[in-house]
C-alpha cells in the first residue's frame, strides 16, 4: 500500500525527505516501543527521535511522544544504578542535542528558530485547511478516512474499550507493564494515531497550506495501523478493505502519477532554459523575482528575490497581494519579474515559454494543457527614479 501510494509514487522521484522522514518514523516508534528494552534499544530510539525533527518539523511532536515510552524503556532496563543514571544522561543528550543546536544554528543564521516554510507556506485567509486535508488524504489515502469514520463510530458504541485500550497504552508507555492488553490496539499504534492528530490540529492552528509531501510523513505509518485494526475487527472485511485501496492507489498511480511525473521533468527542462537565458542575457546586477527560486538559483547563478518568502522571509506579509509583493520585490532591487502576467503598466518581455500543467487532479485532460510563463523587464520604480534623479543631480 505504501509503495504503490499515489504520493510515494510522486515524491520518490523529487530526492525530498519525505519517505526518508516515514521510515525514521518506523524505526524510532520500533525502538521506543520494544516490549523488553535494552540499553542498545534505549539509546538507538533517542537517537532516532532526536534527529527526527532535522527531516521535518511535524517530527518534533513525534520526538515528543516517544520521550514517555523512552522513559518508560529506561525504568526497565535490568542495569546497576550506575549504568542506568550513564544510559539516562547518554539518552537526553542525544534526544534533545540535536533539535538544540539547530535552534542554535537557526538563530545565528535566520534571526528566528521557528523554520521559514511554516510562515511562507500558509493557505490563503479565506481558504480552509480542513477541506484541503480532506482532499488531500481523499485522493493518496482514502483508507484512513474510512477508518477516521470506523473510529468515531467505534468511539460512540464502546466508549469504555476505547478507554480501557489507551490506559493499557499508556501503561506500557510507562513501563508499568511489559505488554499493553492483547485485544487492544499496541503502544505503537496509539503513537502513530496521536502524532497524526496533533500535526493535523497544527496545521489547522498555523493555517498551512497542505501539500501532499507533509501528509507524506505520518500517513504511511498511520495507513498501517488502519489496515491493522481493520484486519482485527474482521479479517474478511479487511482483505476487501486491502485490496480495494491498493487497486485505487495503482489506478491513481497509473492515471495521474504518469502525466504528472512526464509534465514536471518538461517543467524542468524549461525551467533550465529559462535559467540559462537569465545567466547569458540578463546583467549579473539585476536581480529577477521569482517564486520557485531553487532551479533558477542552481542553473543560472543569477542574483535572485525571493518572493516566496523562503529565503526572504520579509516577503510573507505581502504573499496574497500581488502589487504589494511587486513593490517589495522592486524595494529589493529587483529588476525583472517571472510570472505568468504582465506584472504591472510599462514592464516588458524578454522570454517566454510554455510550462505544462502540474498538479494533483482526477481531470486528466489538463495534463495537455500549458501556458506561458515570461520574464518581464520591470520598468524603474518611483524609488529608482528618484534615486537616479539624485545622482545626476549631484553631477558637476
Amino acid at each position: 500500500l505504501i509503495v504503490v501510494n499515489p504520493y510515494t509514487c510522486y515524491w520518490i522521484y523529487s530526492g525530498m525527505e519525505p519517505l526518508a522522514a516515514a521510515g525514521v518514523a518506523f524505526f524510532a516508534v520500533i525502538a521506543a516501543t520494544r516490549k523488553v528494552p535494552s540499553t542498545r534499544s534505549f539509546l538507538a530510539g533517542c537517537v532516532l527521535a532526536g534527529i527526527s525533527p532535522l527531516m521535518r518539523p511535524e517530527m518534533i511532536f513525534l520526538g515528543a511522544l516517544l520521550a514517555l515510552p523512552l522513559v518508560g524503556q529506561w525504568r526497565r532496563l535490568g542495569s546497576s544504578p550506575a549504568a542506568k543514571a550513564a544510559a539516562f544522561a547518554g539518552g537526553l543528550v542525544l534526544l534533545c542535542a540535536p533539535v538544540a543546536l539547530w535552534c542554535l544554528y537557526s538563530l545565528h543564521a535566520f534571526g528566528h528558530m521557528v523554520p521559514n516554510t511554516n510562515a511562507a507556506k500558509r493557505a490563503a485567509p479565506g481558504d480552509s485547511v480542513v477541506e484541503r486535508l480532506l482532499s488531500v488524504y481523499s485522493l493518496g489515502f482514502p483508507l484512513i478516512l474510512c477508518g477516521v469514520l470506523a473510529g468515531v463510530a467505534t468511539v460512540v458504541r464502546r466508549s469504555s474499550a476505547v478507554r480501557g485500550s489507551i490506559g493499557d497504552a499508556v501503561a506500557s508507555a510507562l513501563g508499568r507493564s511489559s505488554e499493553a492488553d492483547s485485544r487492544g490496539l499496541p503502544l505503537a499504534g496509539w503513537i502513530f494515531i496521536a502524532w497524526t492528530a496533533i500535526a493535523a490540529v497544527f496545521y489547522v492552528a498555523n493555517h498551512t497550506y497542505v501539500q501532499t509531501r507533509y501528509v507524506l510523513v505520518t500517513a504511511p505509518g498511520l495507513m498501517v495501523v488502519v489496515m491493522a485494526l481493520f484486519l482485527m475487527a474482521s479479517a474478511r472485511t479487511g482483505r476487501v478493505l486491502y485490496f480495494t485501496g491498493l487497486a485505487a492507489a495503482l489506478a491513481v498511480s497509473v492515471v495521474v502519477v504518469r502525466p504528472f511525473v512526464r509534465n514536471k521533468g518538461i517543467n524542468c527542462q524549461v525551467t533550465r532554459d529559462f535559467a540559462m537565458f537569465m545567466r547569458d542575457h540578463i546583467p549579473p546586477d539585476a536581480p529577477v523575482a521569482v517564486y520557485g527560486i531553487g532551479q533558477l538559483v542552481f542553473d543560472s547563478g543569477h542574483a535572485i528575490v525571493d518572493i516566496g518568502g523562503i529565503t526572504r522571509p520579509e516577503a510573507i506579509p505581502y504573499l496574497n497581494s500581488p502589487p504589494d509583493i511587486l513593490r517589495w520585490a522592486q524595494s529589493a532591487g529587483a529588476q525583472y519579474y517571472i510570472t505568468d502576467h504582465p506584472p504591472e503598466r510599462g514592464a516588458v518581455i524578454v522570454y517566454s515559454a510554455d510550462l505544462p500543467f502540474v498538479g494533483w487532479t482526477l481531470h486528466t485532460s489538463r495534463y495537455a494543457m500549458s501556458g506561458p510563463t515570461e520574464i518581464w523587464k520591470l520598468p524603474p520604480s518611483p524609488e529608482g527614479l528618484q534615486q537616479a534623479e539624485g545622482s545626476r543631480s549631484a553631477e558637476p
